[in-house]
């Protein structure tokens, strides 16, 4: 029996169309800070010390705020459409005061080394520092509550809706930059009475880490096709589908031997 060959039938122009122009999905991606820190009002900071803390520790009446850091280096030029920094359950403890507590984001003036360098002892660069993580441009803020000391509980904070996106703001302006993104924390109910100590505190010695930050994350748009290169797109849409897909193989191989031609004649001749 002799197999008749069907007639193939062209690409439809629309569907050519609709994928060179579609937009790319927005990609959820999941960060760890890589690095955390607390800072006492005097400027002290412990570099190896893998616990955070933000509020007032009673015993020796300091105030202390946190500061988390993400490296978003692998993203850079991508867009983010949607984040959130996620605090996990049980890593930690929180203990409120009063009923309730809110923990206030706030912007980093400092870079990476200076931020999350080893200050022993009290100083004025350090105090700095501590004054910077509660203040300048806020991201918002997100409020606990309960009645004693307790694991802590999962929570987060979405930067897209607080203090009208300004977290979503500073973390695109990371992305068009270096990727670097750091988020200052204090706590901004402190009442500093009772003998009992209030705030939040968060471990990232074990799993999983103090702080992550979850984003929706859109890649940068393609370069449009030049105008031969769109006039080519449709002149193969219009032909058959196996006639356009020979037409398009030979193109491309004649362009690889070029491109091998060129390349060859700039290397240097052996001595």
């Amino acid at each position: 029996m002799r197999l008749r060959r069907l007639p193939s039938r062209p690409l439809p122009l629309a569907a050519v169309a609709a994928a060179l122009a579609a937009p790319a999905a927005a990609l959820p991606v999941t960060i760890p800070a890589f690095d955390n820190g607390q800072y006492t009002q005097f400027g002290v900071h412990n570099a190896a010390d893998p616990a955070v803390f933000a509020g007032w520790f009673a015993t020796t009446g300091v105030d202390y705020r946190a500061a988390f850091g993400f490296d978003l280096s692998s993203y850079v030029g991508w867009t983010a459409t949607a984040a959130t920094i996620q605090f996990a359950a049980g890593n930690g403890y929180f203990r409120p005061y009063g009923g309730s507590e809110t923990l206030q984001f706030w912007d980093v003036g400092v870079s990476n080394a200076d931020l999350f360098a080893d200050r022993p002892s009290p100083s004025s660069a350090g105090a700095a520092i501590f004054a910077d993580l509660g203040s300048g441009t806020t991201y918002g803020s997100v409020a606990l509550f309960g009645s004693a000391t307790v694991a802590m509980p999962a929570f987060g904070f979405n930067f897209a809706t607080g203090n009208g996106g300004a977290g979503l703001f500073a973390i695109n302006a990371a992305l068009a930059g270096d990727g670097a993104f750091r988020v200052g924390a204090a706590v901004s109910s402190l009442i500093r009475s009772g003998g009992a100590s209030e705030g939040f505190w968060s471990g990232s010695g074990g799993v999983p880490v103090a702080a992550s930050l979850a984003l929706e994350l859109t890649p940068p748009a393609a370069v449009p096709l030049p105008a031969a290169g769109t006039v080519l797109a449709l002149a193969l849409a219009a032909l058959p589908a196996t006639r356009a897909r020979r037409l398009l193989g030979g193109l491309l191989r004649r362009l690889s031997a070029r491109l091998r031609a060129a390349d060859g004649a700039r290397r240097p001749s052996p001595a």
